[in-house]
């Protein structure tokens, strides 16, 4: 029967929960139940910006993502909270599942009026509920990030076949190391020990897996730690508990490295501290991965907001995304190719759009103005093409453009239509 060996770490988690520094939060309010949650900047939240969601550990409070929080908010809107029956927020009424923790955290996002996109940073047991969630609501998930997440092959029947083929016993570690965990359950609450139950319960049945619809093109990054020699403020542990630990890392490591090599838009970090610690121990490290989400694949994301908003909402969402995405990640090369991608689709009016922010922030550009006035060409506002036509010209000329042929092409194309009314 396989079950979850519990890392040490949720030792560790719960007793730097009653020793940390209270950060402040507020209750919300979600059908008749309060949900202790702690935010930055939803009031600064650009248009579609997305916001970075913390799902803590197995059985956590929001604390332990405390020192990622305060990093993140830097520079991106962040919520973390205290899934139902943790922490600070009341009890759930529902039996612990994926599907409940998801529909969950959409009622509170509901309820606080948190619109998507939403990139996840899930530790341990949170990594499980944020996949779930962006299976769930694919269209809503822009990003994943997993924190040492538990994988299939953690269970004590593979790992005291691997030890006792390693000449050592492995009943015995393993005998061992369950009572240190029976000590350490004794501690916990009956809700850290219901997520217990149900992360046993999902390898137990054979429940747990990793793969994303290859529909869901997102980036994903796994970061585990490898530090074998695991520490706890309460209990010693024995060097067969290391023992056991130290297997329990390798296959880790072995299963993601196979998972990530197959999985699309995937990246696989390896971090000197220990497993399931990160947010703790690696918190910059952390926090630089969310940061690289939240500016990874800008070009796709201007792309796909074209095909779902109207001109004018695409307007704004250029705007502000030049707010957040600094500017050599939006080249005026780039965007130039992008809106005639948009003019080859039929889709002129957010041509145009993109035309006149990229001519906005390269006014001195000979090649932004012929970009901009095959754009108003292409919506029939000719007068204006031959005006911006004449500076690219104009301009073409004073740095002897290579493209100069072309943007005197285009203004006589312009002049010949004005002839021709």
């Amino acid at each position: 029967m396989k079950s979850k060996i519990l890392l040490l770490a949720f030792l560790f988690s719960i007793s730097c929960a009653m020793v940390s520094a209270q950060n402040p939060g507020e209750f919300i309010s979600v059908n008749h139940k309060k949900v202790w949650v702690k935010t930055s900047g939803l009031e600064d939240r650009k248009f579609l910006q997305p916001l970075v969601i913390l799902e803590s550990g197995t059985g956590d409070h929001l604390e332990q993502f405390d020192k990622v929080f305060d990093q993140v908010a830097e520079f991106a809107p962040v919520l973390s909270y205290d899934r139902l029956g943790l922490g600070k927020s009341d009890s759930t009424d529902n039996p612990i599942s994926e599907s409940s923790r998801v529909e969950e955290l959409r009622e509170l996002l509901s309820a606080m009026k948190l619109v998507p996109p939403y990139i996840f940073v899930g530790n341990d047991l949170g990594a499980v509920f944020s996949r779930a969630f962006a299976l769930a609501y694919p269209e809503e998930v822009v990003g994943l990030i997993y924190l040492d997440p538990v994988s299939p092959w953690e269970n004590t029947k593979d790992l005291v076949a691997q030890l006792n083929q390693e000449g050592k016993d492995g009943d015995a570690l393993l005998s061992d190391y369950k009572a240190l965990q029976s000590k350490i359950l004794a501690n916990a609450s009956s809700a850290q020990k219901e997520e217990v139950d149900f992360a046993m319960r999902i390898l137990a049945n054979e429940n747990l897996t990793w793969e994303l619809d290859p529909a869901l093109q997102i980036p994903l990054v796994v970061m585990l730690g490898r530090n074998k020699d695991i520490r706890t403020i309460v209990n010693p542990i024995s060097s067969d508990g290391k023992l056991l630990n130290e297997k329990l890392i390798e296959n880790r490591i072995n299963y993601f490295q196979e998972l990530t090599s197959r999985q699309p838009n995937s990246t696989l970090l390896i971090s000197s501290n220990s497993a399931s610690y990160l947010p703790l121990q690696a918190s910059t490290a952390v926090s630089l991965l969310v940061q690289q989400v939240v500016l990874s694949e800008p070009l796709k994301r201007i792309w796909s907001a074209s095909r779902t908003l109207d001109p004018s909402d695409f307007g704004r969402f250029i705007s502000e995304l030049r707010t957040y995405i600094p500017s050599f990640l939006l080249s005026e090369r780039d965007l130039n190719m992008i809106g005639y991608s948009l003019m080859r689709s039929d889709l002129y009016m957010h041509a145009l759009v993109l035309f006149e922010d990229n001519l906005k922030n390269h006014p001195n550009s000979a090649n932004a103005y012929d970009s901009y006035g095959d754009g108003l060409f292409a919506v029939g506002r000719v007068q204006e093409s031959l005006e911006a036509f004449q500076m690219a010209v104009q301009l073409g000329e004073e740095e002897n453009h290579r493209d100069l042929g072309l943007f005197i092409k285009n203004l006589k194309r312009s002049e010949e239509a004005l002839s021709n009314d």
